[in-house]
């Protein structure tokens, strides 16, 4: 009996030696399990979650290393994956600053693009001086054939295109005031006949009335204002010439006349003119 309990033992003991270590190795691998599980490297086979591969603990990253869902390229926000935060206000295709871009670029809709007017197209500038097809160079602008009329040099709707005041328009290459212009009164070319100070000069527009062209005695013996403004396809205006309010010039000399250097006087225009002196002209419109 005693022998038989020795043996026993002596079974448990070597049982022993093998289980325990073996159970050592059990545990340990069941702790690198439990390490692996919370690394982001791995795929859950239950759960419904996966990781991108990062290296970061968030599980649905977008695998650049940083804590957002972003778009890979390393910056916090969710852009173009290029590493720049977007786009600069005033640079091509990006929003206007404050109505301005850079360089040459042009503000259009809040947007800051290329110019992309072509010189000789229409609406563009001249391309030395030429457009292309029919176009035609007004104001180093190429327009349509035979210009808008307006004489702004600009789209042909009657506006200022290129003139800053109301009352200027694009004559001959620069803005002038054609409401006082003397060579171009109310649109460009214009030119009132202006024989002296306050006689014929623009105001408002309009040419004010002037002297007409002096003719001798002889040629306008029996005639009245009426008549001699007839002449230039004009009409009598009475007493509308000069500060004084004149309606007929008198001189000797006819090119003194012509000036409206002479004697002044009032007149109705339909009055048959004496002949004081033997050169007469009269007030006349333009």
């Amino acid at each position: 009996m005693g022998r038989e309990v020795c043996e026993t033992a002596q079974a448990m003991n070597r049982l022993r030696a093998v289980l325990f270590p073996a159970l050592g190795v059990l545990a340990l691998a069941l702790a690198a399990c439990n390490d692996s599980s919370t690394a982001d490297t791995s795929t859950e086979t239950s759960g419904s979650s996966q990781g991108d591969g990062d290296g970061d603990t968030t599980t649905t990253g977008d695998g650049d290393g940083d804590t957002t869902t972003g778009d890979g390229d390393g910056d916090p926000a969710t852009g173009d994956g290029d590493g720049e935060p977007g786009c600069t206000p005033g640079e091509l295709n990006c929003e206007c600053n404050d109505g301005l871009c850079l360089g040459d670029l042009e503000c259009v809709g809040g947007v800051c693009v290329a110019d992309e007017c072509i010189p000789g197209e229409l609406g563009c500038a001249c391309n030395g001086g030429q457009c292309l097809g029919d176009l035609e160079c007004v104001a180093d602008v190429c327009t349509e054939p035979g210009g808008d009329g307006d004489g702004d040099g600009g789209d042909g709707d009657g506006d200022n295109d290129f003139c800053p005041a109301p009352n200027e328009k694009w004559c001959d290459g620069m803005c002038v005031d054609v409401w006082a212009n003397n060579d171009n009164c109310g649109e460009c070319g214009v030119e009132c006949s202006v024989k002296q100070q306050g006689v014929g000069e623009c105001v408002d527009g309009d040419c004010t009335p002037t002297w007409s062209e002096c003719i001798s005695e002889e040629d306008g013996m029996g005639m009245n204002c009426d008549d001699i403004c007839a002449l230039s396809g004009q009409t009598c205006v009475q007493n509308s010439c000069g500060m004084g309010g004149w309606s007929v010039i008198r001189a000797n000399l006819l090119s003194s006349c012509n000036l409206g250097n002479g004697e002044a006087a009032t007149a109705p225009c339909d009055f048959v003119l004496n002949w004081p002196a033997s050169n007469v002209g009269c007030c006349c419109t333009q």
